[in-house]
């Protein structure tokens, strides 16, 4: 988890204590208004991974739920320390077990990408039949170890589709057969919230609108299909543009831009 920034708030030492340190911090030119929100935003998608909900995080930090999902989705640009203190000293309060969403969804989009479950079990020190239970949605709740293992197997192989093989072949046709997307349908802020869905693009073909795509380049925070990131990435690449400077443009982690370097290539 991050770090809290060190310094009193109201509550820790009083309005009127707080007050004269800001008054005098203003006056020796140290006084700080806004944080730098990734740090924030990552501790949100960390807390998610671990069971603490938006709502439950609003709570407990005393922050508008709305306010937190901008944070997670990147739509803001700056947060106050206040904001940003409240949400860094909230820890998961259930540090055991913890909703097993994210992990079914990212195990069912490896799948998609021809990673079997024989081949991943090993990797969290799982077997193959207690992987399916997650997987089929049999088992709902799971030990945090053991969601950060998967998350962690995740980063690993969500850019690089399984060798070709028949047990790559099978998993895909499973795949397809129930409906798992793979990772480019899932954005980091999505995949661990219950309540969100894939983003499947168009349901008739790979449409691509150019003009978001456009903008999404220029920095604008817009919402892609997966066919429009790959193509994005094609662009930007073509246009001379660095992974790194593709990454920031469209507001990607490097495991993300990582996936859609390996789908612009296969694609």
């Amino acid at each position: 988890m991050t770090t809290v920034i060190d310094r009193p708030t109201p509550k820790s030492v009083g309005k009127t204590a707080y007050e004269r340190y800001r008054r005098k911090q203003i006056a020796y030119g140290r006084w700080q208004r806004w944080a730098d929100p990734e740090p924030v935003r990552e501790h949100i998608l960390a807390l998610r991974r671990n069971g603490v909900g938006r709502d439950t995080l609003g709570r407990l930090a005393a922050v508008d739920d709305s306010h937190i999902s901008k944070i997670a989705c990147r739509r803001v640009t700056k947060v106050t320390i206040d904001v940003a203190e409240r949400i860094l000293a909230v820890t998961n309060p259930k540090p055991h077990v913890v909703d097993a969403t994210g992990a079914r969804r990212r195990l069912q989009a490896l799948g998609a990408i021809g990673w079997d479950q024989s081949t991943l079990g090993p990797r969290i020190g799982w077997q193959v039949g207690a992987i399916n239970l997650i997987v089929r949605g049999r088992r709902t709740r799971i030990e945090q170890a053991t969601n950060e293992r998967i998350h962690q197997m995740y980063e690993e192989l969500s850019a690089t589709p399984a060798p070709d093989g028949y047990a790559s072949k099978v998993a895909r046709r499973a795949a397809q057969r129930n409906g798992w997307v793979p990772p480019l349908a899932w954005d980091d802020d999505t995949i661990d919230d219950p309540h969100a869905q894939p983003n499947l693009g168009d349901p008739t073909g790979d449409l691509v609108d150019e003009v978001a795509v456009r903008r999404a380049l220029a920095g604008d925070r817009i919402r892609l299909t997966p066919a429009e990131k790959v193509h994005a990435f094609r662009a930007g690449y073509t246009a001379g543009m660095t992974t790194n400077a593709i990454a920031a443009a469209l507001h990607l982690s490097g495991s993300k831009i990582q996936q859609l370097a390996a789908a612009a290539k296969t694609a």
